[in-house]
């Protein structure tokens, strides 16, 4: 009863935050399927443009976070991270999650789960290195639920970055529509994570506020 409580309050969190900011996750989205989407197929051997378009999507990350962040009530009492925090938290963080997914998965995902809040976290606290120790001690009784709502997202993402992958090995007739199908999935994937990390921050600092009301 207690994990179909647990999983039906994570559904509804994100549900919320979809909701409440529909639209700037909508041009997120778009902005990596439709965007992205016409640089590999019209221009793929553009390096600026491909360049420009990792610039403009760490930015807009950022603005997504903080917006979700606000909407949730999360900055009531102020943000000390900015976009270099974000910047800095995205190396130090990316780096060991891909490396975890590109030599046994299981690892990547593992560091994903831990770290699912690590930006909530940073943001508030000004400090990425801070974001990371808090989200791995946040989540270390929440595991499994995290799990169950993180493995779509990641599928999703990771699918998509496969069939760039190996986009090279396919038949040229098919090199589109496989193109146009890794950009959306990992759309769907990287926004889905987007609210994800939000949600999850959202549902731990409720349910810290609800056991401090009993101690």
């Amino acid at each position: 009863m207690e994990e179909s409580s647990t999983t039906e309050a994570l559904w509804s969190e994100q549900i919320e935050i979809f909701r409440s900011n529909w639209g700037i996750l909508l041009a997120y989205f778009a902005f990596y399927s439709v965007g992205y989407g016409l640089a590999d197929t019209l221009w793929w051997d553009n390096v600026g443009l491909s360049m420009l378009l990792g610039i403009v999507g760490w930015a807009f990350g950022y603005a997504v976070l903080v917006r979700l962040l606000s909407s949730s009530g999360s900055l009531k009492g102020g943000k000390l991270g900015g976009i270099g925090t974000y910047f800095v938290l995205g190396i130090v963080l990316g780096v060991p999650v891909y490396l975890g997914f590109l030599l046994f998965i299981i690892p990547g995902f593992y560091l994903l789960l831990r770290w699912i809040t690590a930006y909530p976290f940073a943001i508030l606290s000004g400090n990425a290195i801070d974001g990371l120790r808090e989200s791995w001690d946040a989540t270390e009784n929440q595991q499994r639920e995290i799990a169950g709502h993180l493995i779509a997202p990641v599928i999703a993402t990771v699918a998509g970055i496969g069939l760039l992958v190996g986009f090279d090995f396919v038949d040229p007739k098919f090199e589109i529509p496989l193109l146009i199908l890794a950009d959306v999935l990992f759309a769907v994937g990287w926004t889905w994570l987007a609210v994800l990390q939000v949600a999850v921050f959202v549902w731990i600092q409720k349910k810290s506020d609800y056991a401090s009301a009993f101690d």
